[in-house]
């Protein structure tokens, strides 16, 4: 799966509020920050996050071929 840093439509930066340090490496695999990127989650498909959101441009995009859903 790829990691967004930034929408690939508008560009707007995905990164979030920075995560405490002390919570980086046990909970969050070292991350440094929270994403604002949408999981969108399809109920009786697949168990997880089929489509992501921006929630800039609320474009919506395939979670592992990228193309724009809408």
């Amino acid at each position: 799966m790829q990691k967004y840093d930034e929408c690939p439509f508008c560009k707007a930066d995905l990164k979030g509020d920075p995560i405490p340090e002390d919570l980086r490496e046990k909970h969050y695999g070292g991350s440094t920050h929270y994403s604002r990127l949408i999981g969108i989650e399809i109920r009786g498909g697949y168990d997880g996050v089929s489509y992501w959101e921006c929630p800039d441009c609320r474009v919506r995009w395939d979670r592992w071929t990228g193309k724009k859903c809408n």
